[in-house]
């Protein structure tokens, strides 16, 4: 097979996953931006719907690793379901005592988990370079 096409292959692949990486930490960034916007405003109606939209995102998350299917580790995905749980207790006692404080953490576990995909496309993309260096001079 032509080493080219492979090295495009290679390519095409890194960034399709480095652009996966990239909408989760959008979409992680953004539950905690809308979260921390409309506690900082106190307003009901838009911590609402960062709620929603934490919800829906935790909920695909929990999906998404209680799978077969999913390419993570079995401990990564347990920790992944345990913590969506986590999240889905915080927002019912949320809205069970109306208590902002509630939704601290789940802030500051989307961006920490945001940080954490951040430094891991770092990595990779450090990882795919070295690599591609050391494919061309093989080539």
């Amino acid at each position: 097979m032509n080493p080219y096409y492979q090295m495009a292959q290679y390519k095409e692949k890194q960034n399709q996953l480095a652009t996966n990486q990239e909408n989760e930490i959008r979409l992680f960034l953004k539950g905690a931006k809308l979260l921390q916007e409309s506690i900082e405003n106190n307003d009901k109606k838009k911590i609402f719907h960062a709620l929603r939209f934490n919800e829906r995102l935790w909920s695909a998350v929990k999906e998404s690793v209680d799978t077969d299917k999913s390419s993570l580790p079995l401990e990564l995905r347990q920790k992944l379901f345990n913590l969506s749980g986590f999240i889905d207790k915080r927002i019912r006692n949320y809205y069970e005592k109306y208590e902002s404080a509630q939704l601290e953490a789940i802030i500051k576990i989307n961006k920490d988990l945001a940080r954490g995909l951040l430094e891991k496309s770092k990595n990779n993309a450090a990882h795919t370079t070295q690599k591609e260096v050391s494919l061309t001079t093989t080539i």
